[in-house]
């Protein structure tokens, strides 16, 4: 007889659905263990981090929150960016949003609203979508600030997107060593050196 110990057997994440709408992607679609975000309505991939990227993405966080006026930095929290018929809900590995009040309604997603800055640090199989496609999206419902930390390459690269061209989308700014960020009149100095542990 053999013995088969449960916690040894892997089992297959359910099938997600071609399209979803927010009420399914609030009501567990977002919590599953492989991790998506919600794409114009399509649930779409989004690899796992690399220990590299989770260890900057923490590091970054305790940086923003050690001086904190009032806002919280959350690492891997959901955004809704669009909550029209074909929402799509991305998942930074940080956003920096105005803290919430005890009376505040509670969500499973912030709402752009409420953010003042959003951090992706880019993986080889996000490339595209970090500097072009979400670059995009995210200028076009008006976060102020977009972070890209980029540790692909020795030594690592910061590009800080604040500015704005005349369509509305971020400014070109070539990427640098070290950035500082101001969140509410706060100035944060960032370096490549502080995300490296």
């Amino acid at each position: 007889m053999i013995a088969v110990v449960e916690s040894e057997l892997e089992f297959p994440a359910a099938p997600m659905p071609r399209l979803a709408d927010l009420q399914a992607w609030d009501q567990g679609l977002c919590r599953r263990e492989d991790s998506y975000e919600l794409v114009e309505g399509v649930p779409t991939p989004a690899p796992a981090e690399s220990i590299i990227n989770r260890v900057a993405a923490t590091l970054l966080a305790g940086l923003l929150n050690a001086d904190r006026g009032d806002w919280i930095a959350l690492i891997a929290m959901d955004l809704t960016v669009h909550d029209d018929s074909a929402p799509t809900v991305r998942r930074p590995d940080i956003v920096v949003a105005r803290r919430r009040r005890g009376g505040d309604v509670p969500s499973a997603r912030l709402l752009v609203s409420e953010v003042l800055l959003v951090v992706e640090v880019v993986s080889p199989s996000s490339v595209e979508r970090d500097l072009v496609t979400k670059r995009r999206e995210y200028a076009a419902v008006g976060i102020p600030t977009y972070l890209v930390v980029d540790l692909r390459a020795e030594p690592g690269e910061l590009t800080l997107y604040e500015g704005r061209e005349s369509g509305g989308g971020y400014a070109d700014v070539p990427p640098g060593s070290s950035v500082t960020v101001t969140i509410d009149g706060h100035g944060i100095a960032i370096a490549v050196d502080d995300l490296l542990a």
